[in-house]
């Protein structure tokens, strides 16, 4: 009872109230964010398929570091431009691989290397509206879906990789874990609430005995107190009618 006595529920509650905001706030911005990014965008996005030639490959190499110099790896971006039939050439990525160091010969792909300048075929992508891809570039503004050569050109169907699956396995991991961090926070805090409320209530509850107990204590004091002074009283009128009696039995005498 003595440390319920020291608790400001006000600044608890105030306390409870910024976190809750902070943790909402936090989570709509992030929810916002994922929800802008390219990744997002191509699931609501319909594909396109269009008569290609194949007009142009490259291969992208690039290094990044962390912090420090630390964690070097390279990424190779397969790259392949399609002619459409209007005569517009779009380029894109229809492979992709991360290795750590710093690598530079270009690894093995099959979908890079099956398909070969000139061929034509069927290609289904996605693409963003104009002015996604001139947000993200038209590398990212554009996913590719499938190619599926011409017969004569040896009539094969290439479909992407996922070679991120385990960093989305764990980025998803991530963020469960993140989640239920936020939503073990909160019930957390609820039940922090709860018991300092009934904690709260109960040091009421002990005042409220306690005030009750020493009022029916101070009744009691002034009911004793009023006994007393009657008694007294009930005893200086007898002594004084003892008095009286004397006084007149003494006269008597005297007569």
């Amino acid at each position: 009872m003595s440390k319920a006595k020291g608790f400001d529920s006000r600044r608890f509650k105030k306390i409870l109230i910024i976190c809750t905001v902070f943790i909402v706030v936090v989570l709509t911005c992030t929810t916002f964010l994922i929800l802008r990014t390219p990744q997002v965008k191509f699931l609501s996005r319909p594909g396109e398929q269009a008569l290609v030639e194949v007009v142009g490959k490259r291969i992208d190499r690039r290094t990044t570091s962390g912090g420090g110099g630390s964690g070097i790896s390279t990424i190779f971006s397969y790259r392949i431009s399609f002619q459409f039939p209007d005569g517009t050439v779009k380029e894109l990525e229809v492979d992709k691989f991360s290795l750590s160091g710093v690598q530079e010969a270009a690894p093995y792909s099959f979908i890079y290397d099956g398909i070969h300048e000139g061929d034509a075929g069927t290609l289904t992508y996605k693409e963003l509206d104009p002015a996604g891809i001139e947000r993200w570039g038209e590398i990212s503004g554009r996913k590719f879906i499938c190619f599926e050569q011409d017969a004569e050109y040896g009539g094969r169907n290439f479909y992407p990789i996922d070679r991120d699956r385990k960093n989305k396995i764990i980025a998803m991991g991530f963020c469960l874990l993140m989640l239920s961090a936020v939503v073990f926070f909160i019930v957390c805090l609820w039940i922090t609430l709860r018991k300092t409320q009934k904690a709260k209530e109960e040091w009421k509850l002990e005042i409220r005995e306690r005030a009750e107990q020493q009022a029916a204590w101070q009744r009691q004091q002034s009911q004793e107190e009023r006994q007393r002074r009657q008694a007294q009283e009930e005893q200086q009128q007898k002594r004084k009618r003892q008095k009286q009696r004397q006084k007149r039995q003494r006269k008597k005498q005297k007569k």
